[in-house]
């Protein structure tokens, strides 16, 4: 028995965190990329996006990159 289904948590499926295939067990690694310890469960939930929210995108500014007036 996997530890979700011990805490009763509903799993659809697994997905590979890096190629985001998906698989119905977990598994050590994905048999579709290759990828060593990628599967992880991929609970039912909502899934909401920034609009979904009434969010605007925006861009994140780091220290190095100019900003579009041209200041730092």
């Amino acid at each position: 028995m996997t530890c979700s289904e011990q805490a009763g948590i509903p799993v659809s499926e697994y997905i590979c965190r890096i190629c985001g295939s998906t698989e119905s067990s977990w598994q050590a690694h994905c048999d579709q990329c290759g990828a060593w310890n990628s599967i992880e469960v991929d609970l039912d939930e909502e899934r909401l996006s920034v609009s979904d929210l009434g969010l605007k995108e925006r861009p994140v500014w780091t220290a190095w990159q100019d900003r579009p007036n041209g200041t730092r």
